[in-house]
């Protein structure tokens, strides 16, 4: 495929980099022979063009018109937690019934984030999109204390089925220092992963098995590959307009609930991955 690339200097370094690995790709400088596109600026997203979008999720809105490419089923919006490798593991063991059914998902976010809105809003629709992934579906109630100005922030989501998601953020550690860990416990099994030495162990009988990664860019790599040779998981493993609107929906009510000191109901969702942001394929 023939790819023209718009973005960030760090980013293109970075897609260049990861270029190398992914097969059928040819950079081209001129966008009129590209077959597709990368951007992080949603300005330059153009409906009808297969476009790879790597900027921030909560960077569409409202800078760009979500009614004029809502169905457009060629623009691709990468969250880079789908491709993270940690995450893949988990899903994985999840999805082949090694866990049983999601009961408790745990997130801790730590980094160091200016008390600015969109970075660390970004920071919640990602996680937002992780537990949506692993719960198959959106939540019916949540409950939140803190916000984005403030040094931490912790949402409890509530799923129908009796399932629950928590998610931690902290966004003052030391200039340089971040920390990443899921935990699910499953009815059957669970599964742990974080960045300590890069080591998944997952609990499911028998004897514990560790697996060992470097997940560092390999985010990028998942992302080209799967936009340049596109099979359907591949196709899956991206965000739509619509899907990315939703989720920024429900980081709004995130933070209504910490502005109502009150827990938020949640009506009208469905288990639907042309609407929620969620897959279902297993």
């Amino acid at each position: 495929m023939k790819v023209f690339i718009d973005t960030k200097p760090e980013t293109r370094a970075a897609c260049f980099q990861s270029g190398r690995r992914v097969k059928n790709l040819e950079w081209v400088s001129d966008p009129g022979k590209a077959e597709g596109m990368i951007t992080d600026l949603p300005e330059l997203i153009v409906p009808g063009k297969r476009t790879l979008y790597l900027g921030g999720i909560v960077n569409l809105f409202p800078l760009t018109d979500p009614n004029s490419i809502v169905n457009s089923t060629t623009v691709k919006i990468v969250s880079p937690y789908r491709a993270d490798p940690r995450f893949l593991a988990v899903q994985h063991s999840l999805f082949t019934q090694e866990l049983g059914a999601p009961a408790l998902l745990r997130i801790h976010f730590w980094c160091r984030t200016p008390p600015h809105t969109v970075p660390r809003l970004n920071s919640l629709v990602t996680q937002l999109d992780v537990v949506f992934r692993l719960f198959a579906g959106t939540p019916e109630s949540l409950y939140t204390v803190g916000n984005l100005f403030e040094p931490t922030l912790q949402t409890q989501l509530n799923f129908p089925d009796g399932g629950v998601a928590l998610l931690d953020f902290a966004w003052d550690l030391p200039e340089g220092d971040a920390y990443y860990s899921l935990s699910l416990i499953g009815d059957t099994g669970a599964a742990y992963a974080d960045d300590q030495r890069n080591v998944n162990l997952l609990f499911a009988g028998n004897e514990p098995r560790a697996k060992l990664i470097d997940p560092s860019h390999e985010w990028l790599d998942r992302s080209l590959e799967n936009f340049v040779n596109p099979t359907p998981p591949g196709e899956r493993s991206f965000l739509t307009v619509n899907n990315a609107l939703v989720l920024y929906q429900f980081a709004e009510k995130v933070l209504e609930s910490h502005n109502r000191r009150a827990p938020v109901s949640i009506f009208g969702t469905e288990d639907d991955d042309s609407s929620s942001g969620t897959s279902t394929n297993r």
